[in-house]
């Protein structure tokens, strides 16, 4: 592979490793985050649209358009049973693992986690707490029949919310779940002020469209603060867990699905930057560009899941390392295939397809999706997809 392929390939395993060294550091906050996210989805979309997209369309005979179009759908295909079957692999490994290492401290329980090292006077407790709610559980929906048969809509929704209030109240009291862990506390503290400051804008009445605007704004931050309060810290690409404390007893035992998932992440990236290289050096500095931007926060988000799992540094290294190493093999194979590939332009397209599906399923899966759970209505995150957009055109003419 050429010298500046090379160094293409390269640069989003390097700010990946950057990214796993800045965890001893600091953590990033949300909104900066989201900001990143929809930056990185503008370019990617760009570089979909400018490069990827005009290949699939090759001047060729009426024979060789026919075999063009099957090799694209079959591309097409491939690559959606790929990307959403390593998703549920991925998720389902997680969850093996998680049953065959319940070591959950009761503050941090899974919903799903069964009642593990409680003693038998907790046990009666949460029994006895779990049949209270039930009771009132029945009441309510005793009630609701009564409620439906009028049509009150305000009514109904009342007592809706009500119960779900009590079926969250029942979990938590068979799950014995005790409290909030202490990033989730420090999250709603700051939502909370948020919260706030929405209710006062609430107050001012200036026009029914403004109106509707900061109702939009106060719900979306309520249904925020209740994420919270309900979430449990699990895996996220983008979103680094906050550092164990001290007295924090860890499982000391590596999360090998997590490992899995993130080192065939990569994999894919890399292959994705080489095949877009292939066909296109500007494509694949565009998407090389994107990818360093998430694989920084990728690093980030994932040393700080090793972080919970073990104190051992050496572990911590030498597993951080593999899935930056991992990418730039993928990307030497990716480009060699890429070139391979170039001479037959049926498997080709099949390829670049392939490679579309996957950028796409990135974008729309996983970079906006969990911007918006931080954005909201912010029009400032939500504008940096479109500079992302832009920087994409303007790097396509200069590149």
């Amino acid at each position: 592979m050429e010298t500046h392929v090379q160094l293409v390939v390269s640069l989003p395993s390097i700010a990946m490793l950057l990214g796993s060294m800045a965890v001893f550091v600091c953590r990033l906050p949300d909104t900066i985050q989201a900001g990143f996210q929809m930056f990185s989805a503008g370019l990617l979309i760009s570089a979909v649209g400018n490069e990827l997209l005009p290949l699939l369309s090759p001047k060729t005979s009426d024979t060789s358009k026919l075999m063009s179009t099957v090799a694209l759908v079959i591309g097409f295909t491939i690559g959606l049973i790929f990307m959403f079957g390593l998703g549920h692999l991925t998720e389902s490994m997680e969850e093996e693992e998680d049953e065959e290492q319940p070591t959950h401290r009761r503050t941090h329980s899974d919903i799903e986690t069964a009642l593990l090292d409680v003693d038998e006077a907790e046990r009666t407790r949460a029994k006895e707490g779990f049949q209270a709610e039930t009771v009132e559980i029945r009441k309510e929906v005793q009630r609701l029949q009564t409620v439906i048969q009028d049509g009150c809509q305000n009514s109904i929704d009342e007592i809706l919310h009500g119960l779900e209030y009590r079926v969250h109240k029942a979990t938590r009291v068979l799950y014995v779940r005790t409290g909030i862990d202490d990033y989730n506390h420090k999250r709603m503290k700051e939502h909370g002020r948020e919260l706030d400051q929405a209710s006062v804008k609430l107050q001012g009445f200036d026009s029914f469209q403004k109106a509707k605007d900061d109702l939009k704004e106060f719900q979306a931050c309520l249904e925020h603060l209740h994420g919270h309060a309900e979430r449990v810290p699990h895996f996220r690409r983008w979103k680094a867990r906050a550092k164990p404390s001290e007295e924090a007893k860890l499982s000391e035992h590596l999360p090998l699905a997590l490992v899995g998932a993130v080192t065939v992440d990569a994999a894919v990236d890399g292959l994705l930057i080489g095949l877009s290289y292939a066909a296109s050096p500007s494509a694949g500095i565009a998407m090389a560009a994107a990818t360093c931007i998430e694989m920084g926060f990728l690093g980030l988000s994932f040393c700080a899941s090793l972080q919970n799992a073990t104190r051992a540094a050496w572990k911590i290294v030498t597993v951080a390392l593999l899935p930056p190493v991992i990418l730039v093999l993928s990307g030497e194979a990716g480009h060699r295939l890429g070139r391979m590939c170039s001479e037959n332009p049926e498997v080709f397209i099949g390829f670049i397809s392939f490679s579309i599906v996957a950028l796409l399923f990135l974008v729309t899966q996983e970079l906006l999706v969990e911007a918006q759970e931080v954005a909201s209505g912010s029009k400032i995150i939500n504008a940096m997809f479109f500079f992302g957009l832009l920087a994409g055109i303007l790097l396509e003419n200069f590149v």
